[in-house]
């Protein structure tokens, strides 16, 4: 005969905590990226470059400082 007659190993699972343990880690990774999502948001906020619009990132002007004291559109 093929095999051996051992039974199995019976692995006993606690589905509720692993329930809970799928919900915990799906609630901490949607936390953290609505956290980047606001940081992003908050840090590209006209209102946080002010009228100077100088890019943190880059330390290049933006267009709104380019803008500044400009009397009309276009050249000039």
């Amino acid at each position: 005969m093929c095999g051996s007659r051992k039974a199995p190993k019976v692995v006993e699972r606690d589905l509720e905590a692993e329930q809970r343990q799928a919900e915990a880690k799906a609630a901490t990774e949607s936390n953290l990226e609505l956290a980047a999502r606001r940081k992003r948001r908050r840090e590209s906020s006209l209102l946080t470059l002010g009228a100077a619009g100088l890019s943190r990132s880059t330390g290049t002007p933006s267009l709104l400082a380019g803008a500044v004291g400009k009397s009309s559109l276009g050249g000039g």
